[in-house]
Order: C-alpha cells, then structure tokens, then sequence
C-alpha cells in the first residue's frame, strides 16, 4: 500500500517565480492533511486485513521522511509509504493512498498516477509481478470508464472483462482483475469503519474507544516515522484491543486452549505417521488442537509452510504443492466440498492415498466432525491415522484452566463475577464450545437489575446446546429483515463454508442485483462472527456448530417469502460471476438451488417449491450440461445433480433423469426390480437426436453400470438403446472387463445384461 496525498489532480504550474508565504503554508497543510489521511488508511487497512478477515497476518509500511511529505505535493508522484500485505489468497495487495480536493479521477489521471515517478518507482511497475494487486485508496470518486475500476473493500476484484482498454498501453502484463480504486472513501467514512469494528466487532467498551484510537495513532506514527519496524503484525493490534477492555472472537478461544488429556498422544501420532485424522463430536476443540499441532510442527521446522486448504479444491491441490518447500496441509471437514468439474476427485476417496504418502516435508492435519465422517463412509479408509477428541478429555481440571484464561481475557469489572461463578458453571459445562458461549454472552454483562443467581442461570442456560437454536433464531430476528441470513444459509449449504474472497465476489455482485443485502452481507457476517454464530479461525468462515445452523434453517422457515427472494438474488449474483471465481460461482449456484428446492419441499404445506428466476436457470443448464460432458468431471453425482435441478430444455439432465430415475440413493444405481421410465415416443426422439446423449449414456455403461449392485430387466439395453443407439461395443467392452479381471476381484458384481 503505498500512501500519499495532494490537493489537486491537475498538474503543477511551471511558473517559476517564488511563492508566497501564503501558498507555502497552504501547501503545508495539505501535506499534513494527506499524511492524516495516510495514517487513518493505514489503521483501517490493519484492522481489516489483520483481525477482521483475517487475509494477512502483516501489514508492511515503508516510513516516510521529510523530504517524502515535500514530494506528496506533486500529485502523480508515488507515494512515500508503502503498506503491502501477502494476502491467504496467495497475492500480494500494494495500495498506494492519494487524498485530493480536485475532481474525480479520470482514466488520464490513473494513467499519470501508474507512470509517474522521480524519487520513487513509478506505481505501474508494481505490477510487473503477475501476482501483485494494486489498489489506489482515495477520498475522491472515479469518473468515465475508470468508474469499472471502483471497489468497495480492500480485497474487493473488479471485473475483469471491464477494465479500461487503454490502460493496457501503460499495463502491459495481464493487469486485469488487478487493478482497482476505492473512491470515495473520506476520512470521515474511515472513522465511522474504524470505530464500527472497534465498538461492534472488538467489543471495547464505548468509555475507552477514544484511548484506543489514540493507542492506534500513536503506533502508526511511530510506524510511519521509522523508529521501529515498520510492521503491523495480528498479535501487535491484538494486544491493543485487549488493553483497552475488548477481543477477537476466535483469538479468545485460541488464547485460552488447554491441551487436553490425550495432546500428547496425538502429537507422537502426528510425529509417528506425519499425518493425523482428528474426529469426535462438534464442539470438543478439534480445530484449536489441530492448530496447536500445526504450531508445533512449525516451532520444530521453522522453514515449515503451513497451508489451509480449501476443499473445493480438491485432492490435487496437495499434489500441486508437494515440491514447493517443505508443508502442512491443514484440512478441515473436506467430505462432498470438492469441484464436480475438471477431474477434482473425492477427499473419501484420495485422502487414504495420499496420508501414506507423508514425510517430514510433506504432512497432513485433518479434522473431522464424527458423524460427517461416518455420513461420507470415510472412516475405513481413514482409520490408521485417525485420533478421536471428546469431552471426555477435558474431565481431568483441562476446562478449570480454560475457564481461568478466558476469565482472565474478559472485562475486568466481569472477573469478580466470573471468578463468583467458577465452581457450578464447572459442574455444569462439559466441552469448550459450551464455556466459549457462556463467556460469550458473560462479557455482554447482567441485563439492567438481574441479581447475580439469574444472571448466572441465563448465562448456563444459554451456553447448553440445546439453547443454542433458539437463541440464533431470536438474533437473526433482530438484525435481519431483508434475507440476509438466507444468503449466508445457502452458501453454507451448498459449500460448508466459504471464504473472505468468495464472499466478496458475491458481494460486489449483489450490490448491482439487490444493493440493500449487498451494502449490508459483508458487515452482517462480521458481526455473526463477533456474536459467535459463525467462526473463523483462519481465512474461512463455517458455522460454529450444527445447532446455529438449525437456528438458520429454523428462522428460514419463518421467513421464507423474504428468504426466497433474496435465495434468487445469490443465485444471479453466483452464476454471474466472472474471471477466477467463475468456475466456482456457478458450481455453487447449482448446489445452492438444490438445497432450496429440497428445503422448500418441506414447507409445502404453507408455501410453493421454490422457484428460481429464469436468467439463472438457464445459466445453471449450461453449467450442468458443460459438466456433464467434461470427461474429467465427477459423473454420477453430477447425475443426481442434473436430475434434481436441471430443466426440460437440458438434453443432458432429462438423460440424467432418464438413468437415476428409480436409483436407490446411497445404494445401488437401481433400486431391485428395475422398470424403464415412462416417457412419451416424442420424448425419445428429442433425447435421441441431441448427439450429446450418447457421449454421457456411453460414459455410464463404461465406467459405472459393472459396479451395480442390482438386477436389471430385459427392458434395459432396448429402452437404453432409444437414447443412445450402437452401445454394442461399450456393453461388450465392460463384458470383456468383467471377465477377464481388469475390475478389482473386490469389486461388487450385480447385473444381468440381456442383449
């Protein structure tokens, strides 16, 4: 991030005679006026980037001097300080800040800007790095064609196929979807940034907000000056926050970890294998120990590369990696999130091929809810290198010493009553997650006369699971009336999770389809993570437990007319997305209209099946019939995919239909006694001359119908033969195989072909 200031954007006068006094001092306070300017960027892009998202952890200011501040009166000079943070996306961010009085930028003020430079290397050259990322923050508005370059949000992308032709002649090396401007951010839209997150995020207290602040100018000074390290690192801002009475959410848990009872032996197993499957109930600290597992190994191999991993990208993301330095692979509940398209294979089936791969320099941590991993018929393959967390190892004094730290960390005119609270609170509580809640709702203090024993029977009412549902659904109540928790449910469902990245794609996307939900999704989701109902212990946010996502699906249920909509608003935002979030936005679009009609089959009673818009339908067509043609894709759950959510304009699924009607789910392909479909002559035909029809009818004989289970009838191959006539040679091919051993001895053998 490079800032700097000026009070116009026209160029200097050559006029050489001298300047009045007047003029020197004018310059001088627009100078001081930028540097201003300077420091509140710097503090928000640190809160933002470092606590908030959670997409760095430093934040690099190269320190000004005074002949610095003389050269900010050159408007397209470079700036003197630079702020640069290497981002979890895998790109580096470089802002340079320009705060103006003159008129919006035009495209020849942008292209002055990236070209000049005389003290300092001129901004274009940044970008000589494929994999930097130039943003210029200013307080002025963009105008003409430059206006496609405006974001909102430091990490926000423009659209690619929106960037201005002519900059290419000055950027010559791929810059699109790198280069961007937040216009319009004034210092007093910063102060209100800032003291959002400070009051509503960080939870300091509003009698300390001033100090706080003024902590914070101090540091960026101090920073900016040179007198210290010119970095802003997460622990840093963190201990700040503390000082001044507030917190991070997941930094509360992470700070207060107690190994328990069997760390140890997870450790050596870790060691031992170079791989380790945690599992065991929601809410026993699998993440907080598979991190703490992670740190160790980075304490023992500093040059160690620790990657999160985001399981939409499948198994082959670790392979691409294996000759990159030395890494761990930290993987969370990566079961049905992997990309059905381009040859991504399922985490069930490649994790037990990889974990005995392990070694020193390349090793896996992978955490698992027990019943996910069940569900995914993954635990057999998994259980060499498996472990199981339960509350069980917490009962010997491992929650006595969460309880201390976390009472420690909170409000100091709260620890009396923590401390009053400490030995029935133990009896009653068993698992972390239960402590993180009382103590989440502890630090919100009594409500206006509530006598110590009420406020201590709320507070262990609240922190039971079974609490949990209701209390999200009277949350979600409060702060949300315009679907904005539909939103955040229907990526969950579709995906489990999604990342700060994914998330800003939809959101700049929203702002032009329903600006409301767009203007608010971000800040909602921040603050859902503040009050705990999400977590984000690293770049990606999940729920925090299955309970708050029942607290999801129960408040959808009430609102569902309001849900309904704003559920089509993602889907046009998903399925619009462009340049690298493409692929995935519209993957997710479909898993996301999937689980709408299938959560919308449940309120038939009240309402209509949901109906998606038809802009979207037609997008989600295209995408099912590319993927179902793709011989790299994933093709039977793609099947069941296309049958459930595809149209009758979609050759392709109404074959997906054809073959997975009647199919025994989670069973064989056919349920016993198998009968053709009934479908009309004239059906046939239209199936029949589409020439895409016989390339996946043909896949399917090849590849899946030798592991059936079942019988069919001998009306198979002759309706079959309807779709996709001459599938002699595929049937004699699998014959062949079948007989001669090519399929595993292991593979299960059903199905009578009658020819």
């Amino acid at each position: 991030m490079s800032l700097d200031s000026h009070p116009a954007k026209a160029m200097p006068s050559n006029n050489t005679a001298t300047k009045s006094n007047a003029s020197s001092s004018a310059g001088a306070v627009a100078a001081l006026a930028g540097y201003d300017y300077q420091l509140n960027v710097s503090e928000l892009a640190a809160l933002r980037l470092l606590l908030i998202t959670k997409s760095a952890t430093s934040l690099t200011l190269e320190p000004a001097n005074e002949e610095d501040l003389e050269a900010d009166l050159e408007p397209f000079e470079p700036s003197p300080v630079v702020p640069k943070a290497s981002l979890a996306s895998g790109y580096k961010l470089v802002m340079q800040v320009k705060f103006c009085s003159g008129d919006p930028w035009s495209v020849a003020d942008f292209t002055s800007l990236l070209n000049h430079g005389k003290k300092r290397r001129p901004a274009k050259h940044h970008l000589d790095d494929p994999d930097t990322h130039f943003l210029l923050v200013t307080n002025a508005d963009a105008t003409g064609v430059t206006r496609d370059l405006l974001v909102s949000d430091f990490e926000e992308k423009p659209d690619p196929a929106s960037f201005p032709p002519s900059l290419r002649q000055t950027l010559t090396r791929t810059p699109e979807g790198r280069v961007a401007i937040w216009g319009g951010l004034t210092n007093e839209l910063i102060e209100f940034k800032i003291r959002e997150i400070l009051s509503d995020l960080l939870r300091i207290p509003h009698s300390r907000l001033k100090a706080c602040r003024e902590k914070l100018r101090s540091e960026s000074l101090r920073r900016m000056r040179g007198k210290g390290p010119g970095v802003w690192i997460r622990d840093e801002l963190l201990a700040i926050v503390r000082e001044h009475g507030g917190f991070l959410a997941s930094a509360a848990e992470l700070d207060a970890f107690v190994e328990p009872s069997n760390f140890e032996a997870m450790l050596s197993h870790f060691r031992k294998q170079g791989a380790i499957v945690i599992t065991g109930p929601s809410g026993t600290g699998k993440t907080l120990a598979a991190l703490a597992l992670c740190e160790r190994a980075r304490l023992v191999a500093p040059g160690l590369d620790v990657v999160t991993v985001n399981p939409a990208e499948g198994p082959s993301v670790t392979r691409r990696l294996v000759n990159s330095g030395p890494t761990l692979f930290y993987l969370e509940d990566p079961w049905g999130q992997y990309s059905l398209r381009s040859g991504s294979e399922s985490w069930t089936e490649q994790l037990p091929k990889l974990l005995p791969g392990a070694r020193a320099g390349n090793q896996y941590v992978v955490t698992s809810r027990a019943d996910v991993m069940r569900e995914a018929e993954a635990e057999r393959g998994l259980k060499l290198w498996s472990m199981e967390l339960n509350a069980d190892h917490y009962s010997d004094g491992q929650l006595g010493k969460i309880y201390e730290r976390r009472m420690a960390a909170i409000a100091t005119p709260l620890q009396p009553k923590a401390l009053e609270f400490k030995r029935e609170v133990l009896a009653a509580l068993e698992t972390p997650l239960e402590l993180d809640l009382f103590f989440t709702n502890l630090s919100e203090g009594p409500e206006a006369g509530e006598p110590d024993y009420a406020f201590l029977s709320r507070l262990l009412d609240l922190a039971h699971r079974d609490a949990v549902e209701g209390v999200v659904v009277k949350y979600l109540k409060a702060v949300d009336q315009i679907g904005l928790s539909a939103v955040v449910w229907g990526l969950m469902a579709a995906r489990g999770h999604f990342d700060r990245e994914q998330l800003s794609a939809v959101v700049r996307r929203l702002r032009r389809i329903d600006p409301p939900l767009g203007a608010q999704l971000d800040g909602a989701v921040d603050r859902m993570i503040a009050a705990r109902h999400l977590r984000q212990p690293n770049r990606k946010v999940t729920f925090s437990h299955t309970s708050v996502r029942a607290g999801f699906a129960t408040f959808l249920k009430k609102t569902w007319s309001c849900s309904e909509n704003a559920l089509n608003a993602l889907l046009s935002a998903l399925v619009s997305l462009t340049g690298d979030q493409r692929d995935w936005g519209l993957e997710t679009a479909a898993r996301v209209l999937s689980k709408a009609l299938s959560f919308s089959e449940d309120l038939t009673d009240s309402y209509d099946v949901f109906v998606v818009d038809h802009a979207s339908q037609v997008a989600i067509d295209e995408w099912l019939d590319e993927s179902l043609l793709d011989p790299r894709s994933e093709l039977m759950p793609l099947l069941e995919l296309a049958a459930d959510i595809g149209s009758v304009d979609s050759i392709p699924s109404e074959v997906a239909r054809w073959i997975t009607k009647g199919r025994r789910r989670g069973g064989g392909f056919f349920i016993d006694g198998w009968a053709p479909p009934t479908f009309s002559d004239k059906w046939y035909d239209r199936v029949c001359a589409d020439p895409r029809s016989p390339v996946i009818v043909e896949r399917f004989v090849r590849k899946y119908l030798s592991q059936d289970f079942g019988e069919y009838s001998r009306h198979f191959v002759p309706q079959l033969d309807r779709i996709a006539p001459g599938l002699a040679p595929a049937f004699i091919e699998v014959a062949h195989n079948l007989c001669s051993g090519l399929i595993s001895p292991d593979t299960p053998i059903g199905g009578k072909y009658t020819y």
